[in-house]
């Protein structure tokens, strides 16, 4: 918003070096004194950019990164947690009057291909709602296209095909409404307001005051109002809950029973898929809790320490089963299931293969920490079994290096080795000190 008003600024004086920086500075100032309405989304979209084609130009440049420029436009944390809720089959529709991609790219991270509606000639191929693992409906279109909807008079009336499908979600499925003013969408306000009956819950998270027209439509649909949670908050939150959900309901393998199993079916070339889906079964809820929504890569400099010991200890139990199938498969495998072990190496390493986006170095560079307690269970495995051609594999492949860093890509000596890693030593102080997790020590036993 500042941006935009500072350019408004510069149009209006063009002769005046310092409006864009005057502006900038304290916009809503700004924009009171030389305007005659109040500040807002749509007022200021139409006074930068009042036609369609040139708003869609301008908005470009916001949401599409430039060559050689950081994932800093890329999915927020809130974008990533609902990815994870969808991937479970919590949320099965998505409205937004947002139009950026963001949504997309979030689930397309986690396999997901959503089927998109930014357009009303669209609706009428659209696979019914029920049969589609995720429907993203843009209400106000798509950022790329010329059909946006932004100005006060273009979000008074939706058009007949969007407004059916708009009043059949909102009578079908129970709504999380987050971070909406309710102050501009008018069409959407009466959508709402008009739902004679909700046989669904409607939760309201709202950050900060409510406005008007939000106070009235929670009051009328009895809805349940969250406080003083952002969006980022609130969804990283609602992931972690519906795990533990998960965990109380589903019976998962133990460690000692998955340890029983690998050794039944080590020596069995008949059970290699039983084994092969066995170790990469224990290497997925390591992936799946690498993500920021459960290990935060961003903390304050009040929390960083707690953070830092909470994602070391994280990660040590989520790697626990996998750290004993390792010790135990390397040091009683002859050498046919090395591929095995070093798969499972091969996908720790690429944790850190996808920006986080904002991080702080030492909470990122932390997601190696499964890769590398892996790489020395296996290493200490194969010496104690008199397989040193296996450590050597071990140390020096797979090779890697940060996507995009230009480096040269080197082996697991290099990028895992602790005291060459500042987040990876603070690690094993960390442990030093007796703050790590009380599990054993993985063992291979006979």
């Amino acid at each position: 918003m500042k941006d935009i008003v500072g350019k408004v600024a510069a149009v209006r004086d063009p002769d005046n070096p310092d409006a864009r920086a005057k502006a900038t500075a304290d916009p809503e100032k700004w924009w009171e004194a030389n305007t005659s309405e109040p500040l807002g989304y749509s007022a200021l979209l139409a006074a930068a950019a009042p036609k369609p084609s040139s708003r869609q130009a301008m908005l470009a440049e916001y949401f599409e990164p430039e060559d050689g420029e950081d994932d800093s436009k890329g999915p927020t944390a809130a974008h990533r947690a609902i990815a994870q809720l969808v991937k479970r089959g919590s949320i099965r529709v998505i409205l937004t009057t947002n139009f950026d991609r963001l949504t997309e790219r979030a689930l397309q991270e986690v396999g997901i291909s959503p089927q998109v509606v930014s357009r009303p000639d669209q609706i009428k191929g659209l696979k019914p709602l029920a049969h589609s693992q995720v429907t993203v409906i843009k209400l106000h279109g798509d950022y790329a296209d010329l059909e946006q909807r932004n100005t006060v008079d273009e979000l008074e009336t939706y058009p007949d095909e969007l407004q059916e499908l708009l009043e059949r979600v909102l009578d079908e499925y129970g709504l999380i409404v987050c971070g909406w003013s309710a102050d501009w969408d008018k069409a959407l306000v009466r959508a709402v307001e008009g739902t004679r009956s909700r046989r669904y819950p409607l939760f309201w998270s709202q950050y900060g005051p409510f406005s008007d027209a939000a106070r009235a439509l929670t009051s009328q649909h009895d809805a349940v109002v969250i406080d003083g949670k952002s969006a980022d908050e609130l969804f990283t939150d609602l992931v972690r809950r519906v795990a533990a959900l998960d965990r109380l309901t589903i019976a998962p393998i133990t460690r000692d029973v998955a340890v029983v199993q690998l050794k039944r079916a080590l020596p069995d070339p008949l059970r290699r898929i039983e084994l092969f889906d066995l170790v990469d079964q224990a290497v997925t809820p390591i992936v799946d809790h690498s993500t920021p929504e459960y290990k935060p890569v961003l903390a304050t400099s009040t929390t960083w320490a707690d953070t830092f010991g909470s994602n070391v200890r994280g990660y040590r139990a989520d790697s626990d089963t996998l750290l004993h199938l390792l010790a135990n498969g390397v040091f009683h495998d002859d050498g046919t299931q090395d591929h095995l072990w070093r798969r499972a190496v091969e996908r720790l390493v690429r944790l850190r293969d996808t920006s986080p986006g904002t991080y702080n170095e030492f909470l990122e560079k932390l997601r190696h920490l499964p890769a590398l307690l892996a790489t020395w269970t296996i290493g200490v495995a194969a010496v104690l079994s008199s397989r040193e051609e296996l450590l050597a594999t071990a140390l020096y492949c797979p090779e890697w290096t940060l996507p995009h860093s230009g480096r040269t890509r080197r082996g697991p000596a290099w990028y895992l080795n602790p005291t060459g890693c500042s987040a990876l030593t603070a690690c094993t102080t960390c442990i030093g000190r007796g703050t790590g997790p009380s599990s054993s020590t993985p063992r291979a036993t006979g």
